[in-house]
């Protein structure tokens, strides 16, 4: 490798100069993990509200098929009424009139039944809603910190997630007062059945008590009088619920408009950032190929040492047969068992080198992460990206249990489990995305430099450069020994 020739100071200056290069950079990466984290959280309150649009949209249609034929049936009904009200006093007519009130009155129950149906579905999309609303305010509280770490290039969005977390409110609310209005309709239903059955009793014995008409009259009256009055109520009931249901739909498709202009605005911002990230990629190169020391000069050389007795193990294991060729260059990768995934993260895969991987591999790969406080993870990939065994502390076996905790829903306790299995269990993991493949990959450079957004599970994203290192145990190449690096400026919790 050249080295750069110079007087001390000359060299200093040089030195400064990069990483104070690379403290800049730092930053800018800094402020592009907090917008794509913006960007991404924005993208999945977009699909938040396509769901959410969709539930209203549904329930509306159903509860409007199910009550128009209700309404029809109600009309007719009163308009009966009105005709055996003024015949009270011909028997004649009232016989008439008794068997199409029965009839309405029946078709009104059975009418009814298919609106509480449709209703306690409706309540079941009122339920659903509040739980995406829900879900949409924890990621506006994310938004909101993401924007507010992001400075200037996050204002804008501060304001969006406060309109978010106002819409998902309000939209809690009203989903809340559609299953409380709604939650009668069980008993109307079952009283108007009650009523028609009556009706029927009355209408068949109807001839052998015509011999007063009075009775007649006044019992039809006590039956028909307040199932008309069951029906409206019911009416009313079910278009309040329809037009609760239409003012959610008119505000989520305002903010959902907005929320998708702002997607496309942060993802072009995401791209200007990441060329300015690619840029730095090639000045890392450069500068590490001119042999000036820095920052990273240490962590390179550590990286250096370990690939080296890595490499030596791997010899030996393959000398004493521990580990066979195929195994180790080239590993078919299986299906993980037993994944559900709405808790589990995607990439999981099991492979003959797995448990030669847990035995050996921590000996090398721990000590890497007390070289530098900055030094994140040190793992082994082989050529396609398969990540056998991870650092301890991102070694950690699947979680399985979604019990809800307190005043969580099922829903929104299995988001909890995921986010926590994406950043605890990233073993037995292919990683295809392209900062992986390339570092996996590599078989050309003596160290390879990236810097890429890392996904630490539960909507957080941080900055990380990917240094890497090829490996060639007998000559052959067998994948890359990958160091995540922590850019300057991201906390602890990055880590």
């Amino acid at each position: 490798m050249h080295r750069l020739t110079g007087s001390g100071d000359q060299q200093a200056v040089v030195r400064g100069t990069i990483d104070g290069l690379f403290t800049l950079i730092g930053e800018l990466a800094v402020q592009t993990a907090h917008s794509y984290a913006i960007e991404q959280i924005m993208e999945v309150q977009s699909k938040r509200l396509d769901d959410m649009g969709r539930l209203v949209r549904g329930s509306v249609t159903n509860l409007r098929e199910a009550l128009d034929p209700i309404q029809r049936t109600t009309a007719q009904i009163k308009d009966v009424h009105r005709e055996f009200g003024a015949s009270s006093a011909d028997a004649g007519q009232i016989a008439q009139s008794l068997p199409h009130m029965m009839r309405y009155l029946t078709d009104a129950a059975r009418q009814m039944e298919i609106l509480n149906q449709t209703s306690s579905a409706a309540m079941s999309d009122a339920e659903r809603i509040q739980v995406v609303a829900h879900s949409a305010r924890m990621l506006a509280l994310n938004a909101t910190i993401e924007a507010a770490r992001a400075g200037d290039m996050g204002h804008g969005f501060a304001v969006v997630a406060g309109e978010m977390k106002g819409l998902s409110l309000q939209t809690a609310a009203l989903a809340e007062g559609i299953q409380a209005s709604m939650q009668g309709l069980d008993d109307l239903v079952a009283r108007l059945s009650e009523d028609a059955q009556k009706g029927r009793e009355l209408g068949d014995g109807a001839a052998a008590r015509a011999t007063s008409i009075t009775d007649v009259t006044h019992a039809a009256l006590n039956v028909f009088e307040p199932a008309i009055e069951r029906l409206e109520q019911s009416i009313g009931t079910t278009g309040t619920a329809i037009a609760t249901f239409d003012a959610i739909g008119r505000e989520l498709d305002g903010v959902h408009s907005y929320v998708g202009d702002l997607v496309q605005r942060m993802a072009g911002l995401s791209a200007q950032a990441g060329k300015y990230l690619q840029r730095f990629e090639s000045l890392l190169q450069l500068n590490f190929e001119s042999g000036v020391e820095n920052s990273l000069t240490g962590p390179v050389a550590a990286l250096e040492r370990t690939a080296a007795a890595l490499t030596a193990c791997l010899e030996a294991a393959l000398r004493k047969g521990e580990i066979s060729p195929a195994a180790l260059y080239d590993p078919p990768l299986a299906p993980y068992p037993g994944l559900d995934p709405r808790i589990h993260p995607e990439g999981k895969r099991t492979s003959p080198l797995d448990a030669f991987a847990d035995r050996i591999f921590p000996e090398f790969q721990e000590p890497m992460l007390g070289h530098d406080p900055n030094i994140v993870f040190c793992v082994f990939v082989t050529p396609k990206g398969y990540l056998p065994r991870h650092n301890d502390k991102f070694s950690r076996p699947l979680i399985d249990d979604v019990t809800c905790q307190s005043g969580e829903t099922s829903d929104l306790a299995a988001l909890r489990v995921k986010a926590l299995n994406v950043a605890q269990s990233r073993h037995q993991t292919l990683f295809d995305d392209p900062t992986g493949l390339a570092a996996a990959s590599n078989a050309t450079r003596k160290f390879l430099f990236k810097a890429y957004i890392r996904n630490m599970g539960g909507g957080k994203y941080v900055p990380m450069l990917d240094i890497s290192t090829p490996l060639f145990p007998d000559g052959r190449f067998a994948g890359g020994l990958r160091m995540g690096y922590r850019m300057p400026g991201v906390d602890d919790s990055a880590k």
